[in-house]
Formats: C-alpha cells, sequence, structure tokens
C-alpha cells in the first residue's frame, strides 16, 4: 500500500512558502499555493496541484478557492502582522483543522500562540540555534527537538573510537543510542556493536545530558 497522500494550503509565497509549498508537492501531496502577488503564484503554478491570487484576510475568496477542504494550512505573510491575524481567524471560521504559523519575532509568536493555533515557527531563532549546536561541538552533525527537553543528535564517530565496541562510551540510563548510519545504512546497535570512522550515531537524550556527553565524545 502506497504513502496516504495529505492536503496543504500555504497562505504566502514568499522565499519560506514557495520552499515548503515545492517540497510537500515533492512528497507528492496535494499543495494549494495561495499568494496576492501574481508573479510569486505564477512561479509555482507548475509545482503544485493548485495555486490561486487572493488575498488571504478574504474569508469569502478563501471560501471561493476551497481552502476549508484542506487538512493543513501554513500562514506565511511576512511581516504582515495584521494580515496574519486574520487570515488565522478566517481559516478557523472556515473549519481547517491544523494551522501552522511562521512568526517574524517573538512579539508575533506570543500573538499567534494565544490565537490557539497548532505551531508557530521562528525559522531565523530555530535555524541560529541549530547552527549554534553543530559549531559549538564539531562532531554533531545534525540535531531534532522532540519536545519536553529531549533531543536525537547524530553524531560523527571519530578516528580514535574506530573499531570499538559502544559500550566503549559508558552511555547511562539517560542517554540511548537509536542506532547507527554506516554509509546509507542503518544499522540497529548494542553494547557490542563495533564502530567505525565517520558512522553516524544517533542519541537520544535530554539536552544537559546530550551537551556533557558531546563534550566527552
Amino acid at each position: 500500500m502506497g504513502r496516504k497522500k495529505h492536503s496543504f494550503v500555504i497562505l504566502g509565497l514568499g522565499s519560506f512558502g514557495s520552499v515548503v509549498a515545492s517540497t510537500l508537492a515533492q512528497y507528492d501531496n496535494h499543495v494549494l499555493g495561495i499568494d496576492i502577488s501574481e508573479r510569486r503564484v505564477a512561479q509555482l503554478a507548475h509545482s503544485l496541484s493548485n495555486v490561486a491570487i487572493l488575498d488571504a484576510t478574504d474569508e469569502y475568496a478563501l471560501r471561493e478557492a476551497g481552502v476549508q477542504n484542506y487538512e493543513t494550512a501554513l500562514v506565511s505573510l511576512g511581516g504582515n502582522l495584521e494580515a496574519g491575524i486574520l487570515s488565522v481567524m478566517n481559516l478557523k471560521m472556515i473549519g481547517v483543522g491544523n494551522i501552522w504559523v511562521k512568526a517574524d519575532s517573538r512579539t508575533h509568536h506570543r500573538i499567534m500562540s494565544k490565537m490557539g493555533v497548532d505551531r508557530v515557527l521562528l525559522p531565523d531563532v530555530e535555524m541560529g540555534q541549530h547552527t549554534a549546536q553543530m559549531m559549538n561541538n564539531p562532531a554533531v552533525q545534525d540535531y531534532v527537538a522532540l519536545g519536553n527537553g529531549y533531543n536525537v543528535v547524530n553524531m560523527r564517530v571519530p578516528e580514535r573510537l574506530n573499531e570499538h565496541p559502544l559500550a566503549h562510551l559508558r552511555l547511562d540510563v539517560s542517554l540511548r543510542s537509536l542506532g547507527l548510519m554506516r554509509g546509507t545504512e542503518f544499522v540497529p546497535t548494542t553494547p557490542e556493536t563495533i564502530m567505525k570512522t565517520g558512522d553516524r550515531l544517533l542519541i537520544l537524550g535530554r539536552k544537559p545530558e546530550l551537551l556533557a556527553f558531546g563534550e566527552s565524545f
């Protein structure tokens, strides 16, 4: 059985919204892209399932475009806070069940959070934190925040640990190995698993314990 397709509407096709829309479409989802700019809409007309040139603050126009039939909406209207607020209100009124918003400031973030949207993104802050984490420890190739303080980090095995068993790392109960990537192959791990230079370990834990582990890795 193939993967179930999902449906998304992206309000605002600037640099952020257009990347989200086109990437979701590449995953074979149904995507409706909306912007007031004819030029922006035209650029994605051949990439998305549907596009529409309209004002996202106009509830009637959103209904006419069939936005209420989509599962998830992302509001990405740049620094136009008023338009963002009105768009979220319209989406709620017409019954879109899952609403994400790209915020451009902490004030914008707080306001949208109080409006009860499902997820508020601060891309610049999140990417800055992500970059700092990797710069702080060159062994960290990538990491994902899971919520409740838990993260999964992707750490490259250094040459000094080549041919050592995973038990050599002395992971305690606060840290857990989820496996490792060896090239493009995923390898489940046990304490006896032999690490090789360049392997990428996937370690689950809370940030303080992961930071301490990273310092000693």
